[in-house]
C-alpha cells in the first residue's frame, strides 16, 4: 500500500472469486472492503480456456 501512495495512487481495487478464501482474507486484511453497490459483468470477444480451476487430491473445485 505504501508503494501506491508513493505513486500518488489514491484508490485501488481487488477482484477474486467468492470461494477464493485466502485471496479474500487478504484482502480483508489490508483494509479493503466489500462493495454491495457494483455488479461486476464479463464479456467475452474472444472464448479463453479457463484458468481458475485448482485441483486438490484428484478433486477439481471451480
Amino acid at each position: 500500500m505504501k508503494a501506491l501512495e508513493a505513486e500518488s495512487i489514491h484508490k485501488a481495487a481487488l477482484v477474486a472469486f467468492e470461494k477464493n478464501v485466502s485471496g479474500n482474507a487478504f484482502g480483508e486484511k489490508v483494509g479493503f472492503t466489500v462493495r454491495d453497490d457494483l455488479v461486476y459483468r464479463n464479456k467475452y470477444i474472444h472464448q479463453l480456456k479457463r484458468v481458475d480451476l485448482i485441483q486438490y487430491g484428484g478433486c477439481i473445485w471451480k
